[in-house]
């Protein structure tokens, strides 16, 4: 990890929505968040003493056995920072970081949503995400 990053473990995250088959904890591939209903939300409070630019990253898992944008994710940071995380279909054997997109952190708590957008048959599972500074 770069120097200056931000890791958050995916279970650390707190759980909301109309919660049907959406979970964060154990799985057979480690703690993790799973959303898989529409609409339902993890969210996270980001601590840092650096504020500034940084990168998001999601470390992701995807069998490849769904259509493209099927395990799409909105992500909100500090309620009005927002992107999405598109899905691309592929198998992924373990997991794989994805760049998001660029978001201002402020300093002191920063609050991180991973919203689940789409009702479909996949889920958006994620493992850990990070913040990396923009030099």
């Amino acid at each position: 990890n770069q120097e200056g990053s931000i890791v958050v473990e995916a279970g650390d995250g707190v759980l909301g929505g109309d919660i049907f088959l959406s979970y964060i904890g154990e799985s057979a591939r480690g703690k993790e968040v799973y959303l898989a209903d529409r609409g339902v939300t993890a969210t996270y409070s980001v601590d840092t003493d650096t504020p500034g630019v940084y990168e998001l990253w999601v470390k992701i898992n995807d069998d490849g056995l769904h259509l493209d944008g099927a395990r799409d994710a909105k992500i909100t940071i500090n309620t009005s920072q927002v992107s999405q995380y598109n899905h691309i279909s592929q198998e992924i054997d373990g997991w794989k970081w994805v760049k998001i997109s660029t978001f201002t952190l402020m300093d002191g708590v920063n609050t991180a949503v991973f919203e689940k957008i789409e009702d479909t048959t996949a889920a958006f599972v994620m493992d850990e995400f990070k913040f990396v500074p923009v030099k």
